[in-house]
């Protein structure tokens, strides 16, 4: 997109319905930046939110970062990459998602019918959470990004974490 979405009932509708299937998904890591990883994406949103650049040009960024970590890992993923700064009970969040689209039919109040797409939330299985709130607190517990483990064993958790730069730091099951 050449700029972010205007504020609308969709745009403010869909954080929150991304929100609540990331937090319905049972298989998630939590961890933190890795020190030994490619600081990249911890840079630009330490930019971010200290509004040295804006949400706009982080999402630019951002992707070209994923696009690179794509292809070195060649991964062969599609769909659309959604990037969402929202609120949530008073903790700010960023979300990274990967979703696919599914085509179906509609029909209209003439009898028309027409072929529309929609994002597939509920299939969600490439998505980042990271809680700016609790970075910004406590970076040092290392309990701020979680993400969604991956569908085909490790190999797509650990693509995306190396786009994020994170490092697993907590074991769920073991908590």
């Amino acid at each position: 997109r050449p700029s972010c979405f205007e504020i609308s009932l969709p745009i403010v509708d869909l954080p929150s319905q991304m929100h609540s299937t990331f937090s319905s998904k049972l298989s998630k890591g939590v961890g933190g930046f890795a020190e030994e990883s490619n600081p990249a994406m911890h840079e630009l949103i330490k930019q971010m939110q200290s509004e040295e650049i804006d949400f706009y040009d982080f999402s630019l960024q951002a992707s070209e970062h994923l696009l690179k970590a794509i292809t070195d890992e060649a991964m062969v993923e599609t769909g659309y990459v959604i990037f969402s700064l929202y609120n949530y009970l008073a903790t700010d969040y960023l979300m990274v998602a990967m979703l696919n689209t599914k085509e179906f039919v509609s029909v209209d109040q003439q009898l028309d019918l027409s072929q529309n797409k929609f994002l597939e939330l509920a299939k969600m299985q490439i998505a980042v959470r990271i809680d700016l709130t609790q970075l910004e607190i406590s970076e040092q517990d290392f309990r701020y990004i979680s993400f969604i483990k991956g569908r085909m064993g490790s190999k797509i958790s650990d693509f995306f974490m190396n786009f994020i730069g994170c490092e697993e730091k907590v074991d769920t099951k073991v908590q």
